[in-house]
């Protein structure tokens, strides 16, 4: 189709994200750790001031795609809704830069935790508290997960 000039429009191809905000939402604070799948960050949501933990999604091997752990653990986060399963609040997107990277970064955006489980050692006394607590995160039924 031709605009009023005559000429065909003019097309790109782009990569939509759906559901994703951009990584430039948020400003990065700090990193907070590092392991086998991917970076945690500490970072403020421009829009509301509200910390989140942003889990940068490592692709250790572009050509083998998205790592499948990862998209495991993003299905799942998004379907349980439990007060002892941290939620996942949205994904944010992170696009390829011209200097030769060609897939884009994903975050998943969690709340911020001022500490990890390491932090929260207690005594003795409240073990079978918190044996209950993750019992009961272990034995929640959410939706019915499809094979």
């Amino acid at each position: 189709m031709a605009n009023s000039a005559g000429a065909a429009p003019h097309r790109t191809l782009q990569h939509h994200f759906k559901g994703c905000s951009k990584i430039g939402s948020y400003e990065m604070m700090q990193k907070l750790g590092e392991g086998t799948f991917g970076e945690v960050h500490k970072a403020r949501q421009l829009s509301s001031g509200h910390v989140f933990a942003l889990k940068k999604i490592l692709m250790h091997n572009e050509k083998d795609g998205f790592p499948i752990t990862a998209l495991r653990e993003i299905k799942l986060l998004k379907m349980l809704s439990h007060e002892n399963v941290l939620k996942l609040e949205e994904m944010a997107v992170e696009r390829p830069k011209a200097e030769g990277r060609k897939r884009a970064i994903l975050y998943m955006v969690t709340p911020y935790m001022d500490h990890d489980l390491s932090g929260l050692r207690q005594p003795r006394s409240q073990i079978p508290r918190s044996a209950d607590q993750v019992l009961h995160a272990a034995t929640f039924q959410g939706p019915a997960i499809p094979p």
